[in-house]
C-alpha cells in the first residue's frame, strides 16, 4: 500500500501523479485518490491542476461514483475552455463521452463529445491519441442508431487508427500506458472481428490479472455478463 507519507513534502508532482495513476490501474482506488489530492495541492499552476482533476474524476468513475466524476469533468471542461487549455478540455470531453453518462437515445451526443475530443487531441499532436480513439470506439460500439454495416465499417477504421497510433508511441510510452493501451486495443480487436465469447474473455481476464490491471479486468468481467 502506498500513502502520502512515502513522499517528502516537496515531492515532485509528476512522480506523485505517475504513482497515483499506477495505483488506480492496479485497483487501489483509495490510495490513488489520496495521492491525487496531494498532487492537486502541490500543483504548480492551473493547467497542471486541471490535469490532476481529470485524473481525480477518472478515479471516482472507476469507483462507481459517476455523479462525482461527472461534476469534476464538467468543471474541468468549463475551466479549460475559459483558459484555452485545449488538452485538458479534450480529456474532459473524452471522459464525458462515456456511455455510463448517457441514455441510449443520447449516445449521439456522447459520440459528438468523443469526436471533438479526438479532433482537439490530433490538432495539438498529443501522444495519447490511442486513448482518445479507444473512447470513440467504445461509444460508437454502444450506439444503436447506426446501421450494422456503417457501424462495422466505422469500428474497423477506428481499430486500424488505434493500432497505428499505439505502434507510433510504443517506444516512448510508459509500462503502464503500454499495458492499458494494448489490452484496450486487443479488446477492440475482438469486437471488430466478432471474436467476443466467454472463453476468450476469460483468457483476457487471466492476462489482466497477470498484469495486475484491475480496471481492465473489471471491464472484461462486465462484458461476460452482458453477452
Amino acid at each position: 500500500m502506498t500513502t502520502t507519507e512515502d513522499f517528502p513534502s516537496e515531492s515532485d508532482v509528476d512522480g506523485l501523479l505517475k504513482k497515483a495513476i499506477e495505483e488506480r490501474e492496479r485497483g487501489n482506488l483509495k490510495e490513488s485518490l489520496a495521492l491525487l489530492k496531494t498532487c492537486e495541492k502541490l500543483s504548480k499552476d492551473d493547467k497542471q491542476r486541471r490535469d490532476i482533476q481529470n485524473h481525480i474524476g477518472l478515479t471516482h468513475f472507476h469507483a462507481g461514483e459517476y455523479k462525482t466524476a461527472y461534476v469534476v469533468w464538467t468543471g474541468v471542461e468549463k475551466s479549460s475552455k475559459e483558459n484555452d487549455d485545449l488538452y485538458n478540455e479534450a480529456v474532459a470531453l473524452r471522459n464525458l463521452s462515456r456511455k455510463e453518462f448517457h441514455s441510449e437515445e443520447n449516445l449521439p451526443i456522447a459520440r459528438t463529445y468523443a469526436e471533438k475530443a479526438l479532433e482537439i487531441a490530433r490538432e495539438t499532436d498529443q501522444r495519447d491519441i490511442v486513448w482518445f480513439i479507444h473512447g470513440l470506439f467504445d461509444v460508437t460500439n454502444a450506439s444503436e442508431n447506426i446501421s450494422k454495416k456503417d457501424k462495422k465499417e466505422k469500428l474497423l477504421e477506428l481499430y486500424k487508427q488505434e493500432k497505428k497510433a499505439l505502434f507510433s508511441v510504443w517506444k516512448i510510452a510508459s509500462r503502464i500506458e503500454r499495458e492499458v493501451w494494448l489490452t484496450g486495443l486487443l479488446k477492440d480487436f475482438l469486437v471488430v472481428h466478432n471474436y467476443i465469447s466467454k472463453p476468450i474473455l476469460r483468457i483476457g481476464i487471466l492476462v489482466t490479472k497477470v498484469l495486475k490491471l484491475k480496471r481492465r479486468e473489471e471491464q472484461l468481467k462486465k462484458l461476460i455478463v452482458e453477452i
